[in-house]
């Protein structure tokens, strides 16, 4: 085509480029890529989302991966190989590449800080997970509350409760207000606590968050998981007077709990009241 003095566009470059990787013939997609950069254009989403896919096959092939590395780290196509290598579990090569940054005097952003960590928690790395995120504080990126969110939760989820809560320690001190989701997730974590969860769900609203019907339905699984079954009718009635609507699972989780204290005409009774509020039951109800 450029041969007949047609020059390629963006367009053009994307689909031959993807064609090359689709048919496993990845060197010359890669030396495509480069021509196309040196031209002013840019790989798209898709092309590098088929770079990511097709790399764990190829991944005995050493200099392919450090010929993908190179073009990585110097046209900042950096996030989107670091998270195609988590998912595929190259927990290894995505820390070289992540840590190469820093050799090349390039500085990560929050997005693909925050993928690390992320990518981090999935394999259990938890310690090295907040230690990154001490060092991206002092870089001087500001975590956002999606990074938070993730080191917390997997450390309430793990049950290291006192990890999550130096975590949140963290975000006070940075003058963050922790998000509904990071309190979900602490609280999630607080349940053999029942007083401790109670507490953090009452002081949502000081923080100038507004309540949301998925963290009543934590708190009501969370009492009535610590035999709270009058603490949890209470709350099912604050949800109404918060002007909230209770979905399907706050229903499910208030009869799972009557039933579970032998209450079945009560647990029947709110069923017929579901029905009648619009909120249909599923299997689970």
């Amino acid at each position: 085509m450029e041969g007949c003095g047609c020059d390629l566009d963006a367009v053009a470059y994307n689909v031959t480029v993807q064609g090359f990787l689709k048919g496993s013939q990845c060197y010359e997609a890669l030396l495509l890529m480069e021509k196309m950069v040196e031209r002013g254009f840019s790989p798209d989403a898709s092309t590098i989302s088929i770079l990511v896919d097709i790399l764990p096959a190829k991944g005995q092939d050493s200099k392919l991966f450090d010929m993908i590395k190179i073009f990585v780290l110097k046209h900042y196509a950096i996030l989107g190989l670091i998270k195609g290598l988590f998912e595929n579990s190259q927990c290894v090569a995505a820390r070289e590449l992540f840590y190469e940054i820093f050799s090349k005097g390039l500085q990560p952003d929050v997005r693909t800080y925050t993928v690390m960590i992320n990518g981090l928690c999935q394999e259990g790395l938890f310690d090295e997970a907040k230690e990154l995120l001490i060092r991206m504080e002092e870089c001087g990126c500001v975590p956002n509350a999606i990074t938070f969110y993730i080191l917390i939760n997997a450390f309430c989820k793990k049950g290291m409760v006192c990890k999550a809560e130096d975590v949140l320690e963290l975000i006070i001190q940075s003058g963050e207000v922790p998000s509904l989701a990071t309190y979900n997730a602490l609280m999630d974590g607080y349940f053999l606590r029942i007083d401790e969860a109670m507490h953090l769900f009452k002081e949502i609203p000081c923080k100038g968050l507004n309540y949301n019907v998925v963290i009543y339905n934590s708190m009501l699984q969370g009492l009535f998981e610590n035999g709270r079954c009058a603490s949890a009718r209470e709350l099912f009635d604050e949800v109404f007077s918060k002007g909230l609507q209770p979905d399907v699972c706050t229903y499910t989780v208030m009869i799972n709990g009557l039933c579970q204290e032998g209450l079945f005409d009560e647990a029947k009774e709110l069923l017929i009241r579901m029905e009648e509020c619009g909120c249909v039951p599923d299997g689970i109800t």
